[in-house]
């Protein structure tokens, strides 16, 4: 069964944002902004006045959605790769080599969260990743993180955190973090 899906102005999906803890309501939109003036993927971002039956909700944010979509657009034109959404404790642990030890959750939701090929709930790569970082030599780490990981880009999302203030991911929180696994450049 085919499943149509509908677009809005080339948008499948899109979030809106309530900046509720954002007074000037610029904080988000300025972080995406820096991520990709300095060339790393991130949502685009823009500014609406909502209204639900004519009533006015108040300014949010609208965002681009990270799935599929997302992924084909920024990454590699099939947008077949797993896309995960970290939330905490997302620590990158070691935890061994089967592929379903990553898939523990709590509160209902894992805390790798595979958003993209739901149905074949293969965490292989992600296992393997957490393996490299976890498992290797100190001394061969620069030739073997950047055959799975995207070391130069992860990098400059870091510097653009610490400079931006964001604590609500990998290297602070362990939380609100998305990893990709490109699979035309890195296999696995």
């Amino acid at each position: 069964v085919s499943q149509s899906r509908y677009k809005w102005q080339g948008l499948e999906k899109m979030n809106l944002i309530g900046m509720q803890n954002d007074p000037s309501l610029l904080r988000s939109k300025l972080c995406h902004d820096a991520f990709r003036e300095a060339g790393v993927f991130s949502a685009q971002t823009a500014f609406t006045r909502l209204y639900i039956n004519g009533e006015y909700m108040g300014v949010y944010q609208i965002q681009e959605h990270l799935d599929e979509e997302f992924c084909k657009l920024y990454f590699d034109q099939q947008g077949d790769g797993n896309l995960y959404k970290c939330t905490y404790p997302a620590t990158l642990a070691y935890l061994g080599t089967n592929p379903d030890l990553y898939k523990f959750a709590n509160w209902g939701t894992r805390h790798y969260d595979l958003k993209t090929n739901e149905w074949r709930d293969d965490y292989s790569d992600l296992a393997r990743l957490i393996a490299v970082i976890n498992t290797t030599a100190v001394s061969n780490l620069p030739c073997e993180l950047p055959k799975v990981f995207d070391v130069h880009t992860y990098l400059k999302t870091m510097a653009i955190d610490v400079l931006t203030g964001n604590w609500d991911n990998y290297i602070y929180n362990k939380n609100n973090f998305y990893l990709y696994h490109h699979r035309a450049i890195v296999t696995g």
